[in-house]
């Protein structure tokens, strides 16, 4: 099943996500209709261009042309995005300046573009994409049935001061609890905390670090477990925690595992205002950001959708989900 609503697609190295300029009346050339909504040919082109200067592997053979695989990919993702602004449009879910102050702020800790990637697009792509990232937030905050408008972080905020803290922490993973006091008792002894962790934890990504989970807003650390989001939110400085449950994900497999650990912060810092947004958005739609693709693949399969044929041709299922299925060729010229 293909990754819906990504804002950077898989082929080509870099592809983006975004619909451009659409019109609800026909455009002449079209790439595609979408339950009424066209698709332009100049959409199409415009995308690609922007992502050719950000040096994205779009361009076909000779000079001005893209590949039909990418113009393809990238009509495929511009569907997706027509279907989900009709589905908001649908929920009676509107884009608000805040809205896409918000997904401009979240986009750098959203992982989604590689460090510095973002800024070479132009502009008006910029801008298109933090369009993109407003709606994936708003459908799921839609789905979530969460309040995430700057009131509704606010208030979050207020509620959780200590889980909006830029929060350093480390920790040791244990197998049961005998093993756990030990290592409380080896601790509180003088023993480094470091290779205690080296020794000792379980936990194959952080172990050879000396138990380091790096600085996160301390709500985050709810996805390693409820109670250490506790611990780290609540403990003083320099304290070690009692055994409490965790999760620790395998490095081999990916599979997450409960496991009991012990916990220390080593310093806890006020959150600048954006960043906490950000944190409290995460936390409040991670989930369901998840399952907006879910939620889309099968509103995008009943689409009526009609295609130029130089994109190629539209499927509704496979091992793909629905998507543009590129042609063997004409290559598709740019202008």
């Amino acid at each position: 099943m293909k990754k819906l609503l990504s804002l950077i697609a898989g082929a080509a190295g870099l592809a983006g996500l975004a619909v451009g300029t659409s019109a609800c009346n026909p455009v002449t050339p079209y790439a595609a209709v979408v339950n009424g909504t066209t698709i332009s040919t100049a959409d199409i082109n415009s995308e690609l261009s922007a992502l050719s200067k950000a040096g994205a592997g779009v361009k076909g053979q000779g000079a001005g042309n893209y590949s039909t695989q990418a113009a393809s990919q990238v009509l495929s993702r511009q569907i997706d995005f027509v279907v989900l602004g009709q589905e908001l449009a649908r929920r009676h879910v509107t884009i608000t300046s805040a809205d896409l102050a918000a997904a401009r702020s979240d986009i750098p800790a959203s992982g989604q573009f590689p460090q510095g990637v973002f800024e070479k697009f132009p502009k008006e792509y910029q801008d298109v994409l933090v369009r993109r990232q407003a709606e994936i937030t708003a459908l799921a905050a839609s789905i979530a049935g969460v309040d995430i408008s700057p009131a509704g972080i606010a208030a979050y905020a207020s509620a959780h001061p200590g889980a909006v803290s830029n929060v350093c922490a480390q920790w040791i993973t244990v197998p049961d609890l005998a093993t756990g006091a030990t290592v409380v008792n080896d601790l509180k002894a003088g023993k480094s905390f470091s290779a205690e962790a080296q020794a000792k934890s379980t936990d194959g990504n952080t172990n050879s670090s000396g138990g380091q989970l790096g600085c996160h807003a301390g709500l985050l650390y709810a996805q390693l477990g409820a109670e250490v989001e506790q611990a780290v939110t609540t403990i003083p400085l320099g304290q070690i925690s009692p055994p409490v449950l965790g999760t620790v994900t395998d490095p081999n497999t990916g599979t997450p595992q409960q496991s009991l650990a012990i916990v220390e912060v080593t310093s806890r810092s006020p959150l600048a205002e954006s960043d906490a947004a950000t944190a409290i958005r995460q936390q409040l739609t991670g989930q369901a950001q998840n399952a907006v693709g879910q939620a889309i693949e099968p509103v995008v399969a009943r689409a009526a959708v009609t295609l130029d044929a130089r994109y190629g041709h539209w499927v509704t299922s496979g091992s793909n989900g629905p998507e543009v299925v590129a042609p063997a060729a004409p290559k598709v010229r740019s202008g």
